[in-house]
């Protein structure tokens, strides 16, 4: 519906919404983000645009529309060229590399701006509902996530492009939003044009407000998901498996997804993928694989959410102070005191030059102690180092000999003198995010 000026209430709202800030646009080169160039150079206390270029099959069309537009807008445009890291879902790692470019691109006091409409709201929400995204996914897109704002997300793409249109905007439509391959572009296409034949009516608005109520719900939901504590580690989320059995199971449902999302935005996880998950929890089953090359597995103590880790190197040279592999950080110093340590975290061998090796277990390895040893895959086990993760633990041999497993195991020393000297400590510095 036209307002004043000829903009759409929405619109209208959303130029106000601009006064006294500093605005960076994501101009992708499309219909969309002109037009919030357009209302951002005129409403807000500063505006420039930034143009993210993928490298894909479109990429120069975009590029030179996002070229034309800014000059005809007379805003400053930066381009960043970007690669997509190659997966099986390229929409989900172009997002990613996307979003990465245009928020190292921000300076203080700014905010990156993007042109998400009603239109993308609903689209997204059906998308997350055919996943089984829960509360969650049927929120859909926020309005403001960090610096990132969405100024549109009530607005329609039909006023965005009749703007468009009205001003001469040189702006393009992206070939890729007609490739079928891509889910959202079938639900544009098929899905939203019989939902509107079958209901009698544009399903765009009430499906956003059903987003819009979602979101307040989800609001409760967060708080019974901080009910646990957990954190993320290099990549990996970690929580408590004693908290988690004790918490209701919205609390654990909500935990789990959070988790989940924290490791692999932007999409929430499916409940299929939230099930497996808390099968791990209970210890149904030992791992559960998830979209994206991600797996939740247990340790003993801990419920940990991460991509698949790839096997470490054969073998590292223990030649520094310190030393890197499989994610643990290792050091040495000579052991100057008189007490012996009792933890698998420090471990003492004779300091007699003898070089030291780094590397993932093998299914020979065994460590000794007293009159008896125990396979290192044993020992790991025991720990409860997740079998997906044992291959990248350290294991430091020395004369063909294992002389320390790290936070699982060490070789004791059988040393009779007191004195201690002539002695290394190994430790450790910093232990893998899998622990």
């Amino acid at each position: 519906m036209a307002a004043a000026g000829g903009l759409s209430k929405a619109l209208l709202s959303a130029a106000a919404a601009m006064a006294d800030t500093r605005i960076v646009v994501g101009l992708s080169g499309g219909p969309d983000s002109a037009a919030l160039a357009w209302l951002a150079i005129r409403h807000a206390t500063a505006a420039r645009a930034v143009h993210v270029d993928h490298n894909a099959a479109a990429s120069p069309e975009m590029r030179s529309a996002a070229i034309k537009v800014a000059d005809q807008l007379g805003v400053d445009l930066t381009i960043v060229d970007v690669e997509v890291p190659p997966g099986p879902s390229y929409e989900a790692h172009a997002r990613s590399v996307r979003y990465d470019a245009l928020l190292a691109a921000l300076q203080p006091g700014e905010v990156l701006a993007t042109a998400h409409t009603a239109d993308d709201q609903a689209e997204t929400v059906m998308m997350n509902m055919a996943r089984g995204g829960g509360v969650r996914g049927v929120a859909g897109i926020p309005v403001r996530r960090g610096r990132i704002w969405r100024p549109l997300l009530e607005t329609r793409r039909a006023d965005l492009a009749a703007l468009v249109e009205s001003q001469g905007l040189a702006a393009a439509d992206d070939p890729s939003n007609l490739d079928r391959r891509h889910l959202r572009n079938r639900i544009r296409s098929d899905v939203m044009p019989v939902l509107s034949t079958v209901t009698g009516a544009d399903p765009v608005g009430p499906i956003a407000r059903s987003a819009h109520h979602a979101r307040a719900a989800s609001t409760l939901l967060d708080r019974a998901a901080r009910r646990v504590a957990w954190s993320v580690d290099r990549g990996v989320a970690r929580a408590s498996l004693a908290w988690l059995g004790l918490v209701a199971p919205v609390e654990r449902t909500e935990t789990l997804r959070a988790m989940v999302a924290a490791v692999r935005p932007p999409y929430p996880p499916s409940t299929s993928e939230i099930e497996r998950v808390a099968a791990v929890v209970t210890g149904e089953i030992p791992l559960a694989e998830l979209a994206d090359g991600l797996v939740a597995a247990r340790s003993r103590w801990a419920l940990l959410v991460g991509s698949r880790p790839e096997p470490a190197p054969a073998q590292h040279i223990w030649s520094e102070p310190e030393v890197t592999f499989g994610g643990w950080t290792l050091g040495r110093r000579p052991w100057t005191t008189h007490a012996r340590p009792l933890s698998a975290y420090i471990a003492l061998i004779p300091n007699d030059g003898r070089p030291l090796t780094v590397r993932a277990p093998r299914a020979a390895d065994v460590i000794r102690f007293g009159q008896g040893h125990k396979s290192v895959r044993a020992a790991l086990g025991e720990a409860g180092v997740p079998a997906v993760v044992r291959s990248q633990h350290p294991v430091v041999i020395g004369a063909n000999e294992v002389l320390w497993v790290p936070g699982v195991r060490n070789a004791p020393s059988g040393w009779e003198d007191e004195q201690l000297r002539g002695y290394l400590s190994l430790y450790v510095v910093e232990e893998g995010p899998w622990k």
